[in-house]
């Protein structure tokens, strides 16, 4: 999905090369679809460092790999090289009235989506890289790019998308990645039935 942890390099994922959908119902039905690279920052920084032997790097490879297969939404994952992999992340499901789902993980989230029962919304949140981390992924040869849509029938609140288009009866919304500086994808709409 969309953009890297505001936590820094230190404890996130960061996609690239990415198409990324999000197809929302009015009803908070819901499926994700991610296809693209993650790059794990920490073993990114630990390789650039040079701080790894190789046997080293080989295992903190396999713990990365083995983290993102425990999730069973993972349906491919591809070893790159580095601390990049190649992933197809597919998850459906129903927001509920306190439901929270996040790509990747919670505590390293590119994206979520949530029900805010007081307001009566559904809200769909990507998250950034602060200014200094964001130099720092460019400077280490992070790259951060890709297309995020978002597809629904539902009443738009607010969004900020780059480009809105009509396809059979349902609103898509684009946001294009162009780098780590790129404003996170904020999107929230009217519940209904």
């Amino acid at each position: 999905m969309v953009l890297p942890l505001v936590l820094g390099l230190g404890s996130c994922y960061l996609p690239d090369g990415f198409k990324s959908e999000i197809r929302l119902g009015r009803n908070g039905d819901f499926s994700i679809l991610y296809l693209g690279d993650l790059t794990y920052g920490p073993l990114h920084e630990e390789l650039v460092a040079g701080k790894l032997s190789p046997e080293e790097a080989k295992k903190k490879i396999q713990v990365v790999h083995d983290d993102l297969k425990r999730d069973g939404a993972f349906k491919q994952i591809t070893h790159k090289g580095g601390a990049r992999f190649n992933v197809r992340y597919e998850f459906q499901g129903r927001l509920g009235e306190s439901r929270l789902v996040t790509f990747v993980r919670r505590n390293a989230p590119i994206l979520s989506l949530k029900s805010d029962i007081k307001n009566n919304t559904i809200v769909v949140d990507g998250t950034t890289l602060r200014r200094n981390d964001a130099q720092r992924a460019l400077t280490s040869g992070l790259t951060v790019s890709g297309e995020f849509r978002l597809i629904t029938d539902g009443d738009v609140v607010s969004q900020n998308a780059s480009e809105v288009r009509l396809h059979e009866g349902y609103r898509v919304y684009i946001w294009k990645i162009e780098n780590a500086f790129s404003p996170a994808p904020r999107f929230v709409m009217k519940r209904g039935a």
